[in-house]
């Protein structure tokens, strides 16, 4: 069960930075884009958190189902409510990337000055 609000922090992240991203002056008058979007889009994967009761192999397959559908979701969004193309989704997902190893990485350095100090 840790991995649904371990996987709806992440789209949160994703729903941050995709506002982020879009870098509006509010002092000119431009509107912040739509919030949580992508949030809302992974209501079924949310949702799939029923399917733990179900034997081992149902329960993988229909959470797997959910998930990938709930990404199809924020895809098909993006595109209705942003007016976004193949190639800015593609941008957004890869800069998305880049955003992730970044943390993960300062995580790792701060995990091993940790563990060398403690050693």
């Amino acid at each position: 069960f840790a991995m649904y609000p371990a996987v709806l922090f992440l789209v949160a992240q994703l729903d941050v930075f995709r506002i982020f991203m879009k870098k509006t002056d509010r002092s000119k008058g431009e509107a912040l884009p739509p919030a949580n979007i992508l949030l809302v889009s992974f209501i079924p994967f949310s949702a799939s958190s029923v399917f733990w009761i179900l034997p081992s192999p149902f329960q993988a397959i229909f959470i797997s189902v959910s998930f990938i559908f709930s990404c199809a979701l924020s895809v098909r969004s993006l595109k209705k409510i942003l007016n976004w193309n193949d190639k800015d989704i593609l941008i957004f997902f890869l800069s998305d990337s880049a955003y992730f190893l970044t943390g993960t990485l300062f995580l790792t350095v701060v995990y091993n000055l940790v563990r060398t100090i403690l050693n």
